[in-house]
């Protein structure tokens, strides 16, 4: 599935790269040395993308395009969108509306930065903006 602009999401040049580096990394004549700093960042990315995708969740749910699209709930909107169980799109879901308030700004800006993953904003958001170190 190629990429371009969906709704006003310009996907294509993120494929294409993605697509480069698939590649490079195939060509037996490609000298690429692979190091903990590249794993490191094809994570930080992924997260990255991930909140990317939970920000677009969190859009949609405002914009009600489930109603649009005559889904009941924008998790059934989300599950069918995503070819995805039900139950983890509404995890998706909630954790989307969450990060959207403004009670866990830091939290989505760290996640959307790359440097938590999305179990970790989850967890956050789950104790309301509270750090480890402040959860009993």
């Amino acid at each position: 599935m190629g990429g371009g602009w969906w709704g006003g999401v310009p996907t294509g040049v993120v494929h294409a790269l993605v697509d480069q580096v698939h590649a490079r990394l195939a060509d037996p004549d490609a000298a690429v040395v692979v190091g903990a700093a590249d794993i490191g960042e094809v994570e930080r990315i992924a997260r990255r993308v991930e909140a990317l995708r939970l920000a677009l969740v969190a859009r949609a749910d405002r914009q009600q395009v489930h109603r649009r699209t005559g889904h009941s709930s924008t998790s059934a909107w989300v599950a069918s969108a995503t070819r995805s169980g039900g139950a983890d799109a509404a995890r998706k879901v909630q954790l989307a509306t969450a990060l959207d308030g403004e009670g866990l700004a830091v939290t989505r800006a760290a996640f959307d930065a790359g440097d938590v993953s999305s179990r970790s904003a989850g967890i956050i958001a789950r104790h309301d903006g509270q750090t480890p170190g402040d959860v009993d």
